[in-house]
């Protein structure tokens, strides 16, 4: 599952990231840096913004996500001005920007929790084509210095909100599995019509877990489905936060949309074998069967969660990361939800 990406249109973008970072550096504001250089290169409908304002030099603090197009795609696009606000919603801000080097366009939050405009920038109209974003590359990064100056007051002034990457994690699960559940059930599905075996595996499984979802799901695919997508999405973050005192899970770095699941799978593998936390990084079954977009997902998310510098790790947040991923009522489902007793003495 190879990206495919415009090669272009990728180094225009990393371009664009490396300039908001000499303006940062140049200048005292809360906005500390970007970053997005290590997930643009993932193409498609994805998770996360093409360009991410930092509040920390160890971007902890998510202060914006931008939407980053060639001037081919019209800045009125709806798709592009619609992944622009989802990705806010996911990442918790109430803010964002898309950016086609000819126009850009700053979105917030109303009180009745709707995007609209509340400042739009034209000065480089005249970029139409992206020869002309070469020739003219003085000109938009003259304007991008204004934008990044102008966006900074909104946060001095609190009229613009930021998100700590430690408290991402239940509106991030809550996104991914919104999603994927519904494709990744339709797999499932597709699976089981050609696999009497896994069919009957589903079955036991849905029989013995069904009062579970009693309030949260009553298809036995669409619950095997969340299962899947939450199993992912723990070994990833867990691996993540424990990798600075478990190097052994530094291989999860490895997770890229170039990879295929089973290849992660051999991943979480290794990591065990080297650091336990079996109850954590064990898959579950059936887990490789994902569709590509849900894969690019997950591998966009493992990205996300690598490029943060997490240094320090407290026992409470971790809990809550493993903790609130599903609205089950009881956590341990096969030790999956379950923080393991030797963290406590992390």
């Amino acid at each position: 599952m190879r990206a495919i990406v415009r090669r272009n249109e990728r180094s225009w973008v990393i371009d664009v990231i490396e300039t908001i970072n000499r303006i940062t550096t140049a200048n005292q504001l809360l906005i500390q840096r970007a970053g997005g250089e290590n997930t643009i290169s993932i193409h498609g409908n994805t998770m996360f913004p093409d360009i991410i304002l930092y509040g920390d030099r160890t971007q902890s603090i998510i202060l914006q996500g931008w939407e980053a197009k060639m001037p081919d795609v019209p800045i009125n696009n709806e798709a592009f001005i619609q992944d622009a606000q989802r990705k806010a919603r996911a990442l918790n801000l109430n803010s964002c920007l898309i950016w086609n080097f000819q126009y850009a366009v700053l979105y917030a939050k109303d009180e009745n929790d709707n995007f609209t405009i509340v400042r739009q920038w034209d000065d480089t109209n005249y970029i139409h084509t992206r020869e002309d974003v070469r020739i003219y590359r003085c000109d938009w990064e003259e304007l991008l210095e204004r934008i990044i100056i102008e966006i900074n007051t909104y946060f001095l002034s609190g009229q613009f909100t930021n998100s700590q990457v430690y408290d991402l994690s239940e509106s991030l699960f809550s996104s991914m599995i919104q999603r994927n559940q519904d494709i990744v059930a339709e797999r499932l599905q597709q699976e089981v019509a050609r696999d009497a075996v896994m069919g009957a595996y589903v079955d036991d499984w849905w029989n013995g877990i069904q009062e579970e979802y009693v309030r949260d799901e009553n298809n036995r695919y669409r619950a095997y489905a969340k299962t899947i997508i939450v199993n992912w999405l723990n070994r990833i973050v867990f691996a993540h936060l424990i990798k600075n005192r478990q190097n052994a899970a530094l291989d999860v770095n490895e997770i890229s949309s170039d990879i295929t699941p089973a290849d992660a799978n051999e991943i979480f593998n290794r990591i065990t074998e080297r650091c336990d936390f079996y109850n954590i990084f064990s898959p579950v079954r059936y887990n490789e069967l994902l569709p590509e977009r849900s894969w690019l997902d997950i591998a966009h998310f493992s990205i996300f969660w690598g490029i943060q510098e997490i240094t320090e790790l407290p026992q409470v947040v971790l809990q809550n990361i493993l903790e609130n991923t599903t609205n089950i009522t009881r956590r341990e489902i096969n030790g999956q939800f379950t923080t393991p007793p030797v963290l406590a003495k992390m």
